[in-house]
């Protein structure tokens, strides 16, 4: 049986007159935020100037993060169809004046939000499958014109420390030419800070993983790699979670150079591998 859906919060008088003043707010918000890794945002552009279209994975929760990460939106000037999955309580009004804010950012620079439903809020399969086939499918026309980008910040900073790629990454790398891992790092004391990371070929790389430890565990590696480059972007290494010692081998075999496969974890040698291939140009 399907479980009941969550009633719709209606807003709070002081939420009504925040959202009236919403689109100013949120633009003094972002103001504050430091967008790194020019040179990649340029290139992004530049891919995305000859067709490409924009599909951004957004897994935040109800807090500021989600409008920091939507504000990287307005500067790839060049996208064309531009789509960020979010979650449903950012639509129906549960996540309050967060989510409104965050839905006006991309709406207003003509990003449509895509709604999904998720295990965490609706723990029946048949219901998830239903409602989400619908944004599926959109999601990978966006991706499957040429130049079609991923950008991902999934499960790399949503928690206190980061956990392990969810099935969404696995899912839609496949479809992307391009995979952009993004870091958001928002620590007490620090400039909030999105890290764009250079842009990984996706159905190339994932071509690559797959060809070399199956389709199963291929995907596995790749996943791993995206998030391993997102885990670099986290000053604190206790953030980094699941993905500090991935971190850590890593950034041991670019010190030493070379990119040994130094680790007895079977797991973090095939990401060590898979990087390399990547920069020796074996995914393109």
């Amino acid at each position: 049986m399907a479980s009941q859906e969550s009633p719709v919060r209606k807003p709070s008088w002081a939420e009504g007159i925040f959202f009236k003043a919403g689109l100013p707010l949120s633009e003094r918000l972002l103001e504050r935020v430091l967008y790194q890794g020019a040179e990649n945002i340029k290139a992004i552009n530049e891919r995305l100037g000859q067709g490409g279209s924009v599909l951004l994975v957004s897994d935040h929760p109800g807090t500021l993060e989600t409008i920091y990460t939507a504000g990287l939106v307005p500067q790839l000037t060049n996208r064309k169809r531009t789509g960020v999955i979010v979650k449903e309580a950012f639509v129906n009004g549960e996540m309050g004046i967060i989510g409104k804010t965050a839905i006006n950012i991309l709406e207003k620079h003509n990003a449509e939000p895509i709604a999904v439903k998720t295990p965490k809020y609706e723990d029946n399969e048949d219901v998830r499958h239903d409602f989400n086939m619908l944004p599926v499918r959109k999601c990978i026309e966006i991706l499957k014109t040429d130049g079609g980008l991923l950008l991902t910040f999934a499960s790399g900073t949503r928690s206190k420390t980061m956990i392990e790629a969810e099935e969404g990454l696995n899912f839609f790398s496949p479809f992307a030419s391009m995979v952009v891992p993004l870091t958001t790092v928002t620590e007490k004391g620090r400039r909030p800070t999105i890290m764009v990371h250079e842009p990984i070929p996706g159905k190339t790389g994932v071509k690559w993983c797959i060809g070399q430890f199956g389709k199963e565990l291929g995907r596995q590696v790749f996943n791993d790699l995206i998030m391993t480059i997102i885990a670099t972007g986290q000053p604190n290494e206790k953030i980094r979670g699941f993905y500090q010692e991935f971190c850590r081998q890593l950034e041991d075999s670019q010190i030493n150079g070379g990119l040994q496969n130094e680790s007895e974890n079977p797991r973090i040698q095939k990401v060590i591998m898979a990087y390399k291939a990547w920069r020796n140009g074996e995914f393109n």
